[in-house]
């Protein structure tokens, strides 16, 4: 007795019915082939005008002199671009339709989006690291010579403001000096109130050329004021910082005697900063001044800092044969430190604006990509277009870029596609079962083949 497993009857069952789904979805997608590359014929004839020959079974082969197709060998046929719609019209109208009323759409979260051109820069992918403008840095140093008695700023990290008290210093020099500035002061009083107005004069230019001398050493108006006013020397006089920023080194200390433009402390102002970026020899013909750059890394906002490189150096990094770009990058907050591991990309933008789909409208199969698209003509109707994809695009990478096979603002369905191409497939596998059925019974009536109408 002859067992049989119903699960292999149930699997030979299923095999049965999508070998039937494959052969029909199979002669579907070559009907949409055949209307596409019709389309194009159609398109082609009306804007260039004149004859043109195709092979009515691959119409994207086309001809401006009879010949052969190269792919069957059946003669090329002259068709005029009313002859190309047709031949569209009826291959299309053997193209299984999708039809689904408002209820269904909103059930079936079935939406519609827009084929459409969007700006586009090519990334480029690079890292480096954040670094102090070359010119940025500055060293704060002593006027003159002299024994520091006190260090304002001795901190590194600490950020020193312009103007603020950078020292304060005993130098023999700038006691001589108000000295000088005082002796000269009290001569022209003296020479004005004895009526030598000449003497008065020359001791005037004398105490207007030491103070100066007095600014030259690095005392400030205020201060040079302020000994006129009182008529006293001041043996500890403060120094002010001339630049200003992030402390970075310190090299002196109370106590010590530093010379006439000897180094206190080294500053930079940290905003803006560069990021020095590598690029590596096979990009570096694609990559030029004005680029913008994007910068990712840790401490940074989740967008990222936005900069655009000004510079490079002029010879290539020997040890890893990269090229170093400059970018300059805005830092208000400090955040980027100089020395920090960044990431980014560089934007190209393209002239040409790619023709893009959400990519949730795109159903990838193993034989290519497949859209469905609004009937413009028949509402709540959709038919399907195999179209050819290229990049993955969109700052979330949320659309694909559309080759071929749709125009601009063209309306395709996005979100539940999946939904509509299923639905698709019934109804072909119904048709196919409705038109062998229809078939049969022509048979059944007519045993001896005679089509109605024709003479026993």
């Amino acid at each position: 007795m002859i067992r049989v497993n119903p699960g292999m009857i149930v699997f030979l069952l299923g095999c049965i019915v999508l070998l039937g789904v494959a052969v029909v979805t199979q002669h579907g997608q070559m009907n949409q082939m055949l209307a596409q590359g019709y389309e194009m014929v159609a398109a082609k004839q009306e804007e260039q005008g004149g004859r043109i020959y195709i092979d009515s079974m691959h119409p994207w082969i086309t001809s401006d002199k009879p010949g052969t197709c190269p792919v069957c060998g059946m003669e090329l046929i002259e068709v005029s671009a009313e002859e190309a719609r047709a031949m569209q019209a009826a291959v299309e109208a053997d193209v299984v339709k999708v039809s689904l009323p408002p209820q269904q759409r909103l059930v079936a979260n079935v939406a519609l989006a827009e084929a459409k051109r969007i700006e586009w820069a090519e990334r480029i992918p690079t890292f480096g690291e954040i670094v102090i403008p070359d010119d940025a840095t500055y060293t704060e140093t002593s006027w003159v010579s002299g024994r520091i008695e006190r260090l304002h700023a001795r901190r590194v990290g600490d950020y020193l403001s312009r103007g603020a008290p950078l020292l304060e210093i005993y130098s023999e020099d700038l006691v001589a000096a108000q000295e000088e500035y005082l002796v000269a002061l009290e001569t022209v009083e003296n020479m004005e109130a004895a009526g030598y107005p000449e003497l008065a004069e020359s001791s005037r230019k004398l105490a207007a050329s030491t103070a100066r001398k007095m600014r030259l050493l690095g005392l400030t108006d205020a201060q040079i004021d302020a000994v006129a006013k009182t008529g006293q020397v001041k043996d500890t006089v403060t120094v002010y910082a001339k630049y200003g920023g992030r402390i970075l080194e310190v090299h002196a200390d109370e106590g010590m005697r530093v010379p006439a433009g000897g180094m206190v402390l080294q500053v930079a102002r940290l905003n803006p900063v560069w990021a020095e970026l590598q690029i590596y020899e096979a990009d570096q013909q694609r990559v030029s001044v004005g680029d913008q750059v994007r910068i990712t890394g840790a401490g940074l906002p989740a967008e990222g800092l936005t900069g655009s490189i000004f510079d490079f150096r002029p010879v290539l990094d020997e040890s890893k044969r990269t090229l170093i770009a400059r970018a300059e990058l805005p830092n208000p907050g400090g955040k980027l430190k100089p020395g920090s591991f960044v990431e980014g990309v560089i934007l190209k933008r393209q002239e040409e604006q790619p023709l893009v789909v959400p990519r949730d409208a795109v159903l990838v199969t193993g034989k290519g990509a497949r859209v469905w698209v609004h009937s413009p003509d028949v509402e709540n109707q959709y038919e399907p277009r195999e179209v050819e994809i290229g990049r993955v695009m969109g700052e979330g990478r949320e659309y694909y870029e559309v080759l071929s096979g749709l125009r601009e603002h063209q309306q395709v369905v996005s979100g539940a596609v999946f939904l509509v191409d299923s639905e698709a497939e019934l109804l072909s596998v119904w048709r196919s079962d409705k038109e062998e059925e229809a078939s049969s019974e022509g048979k059944a009536d007519d045993p001896e083949g005679n089509t109605p109408g024709s003479p026993e």
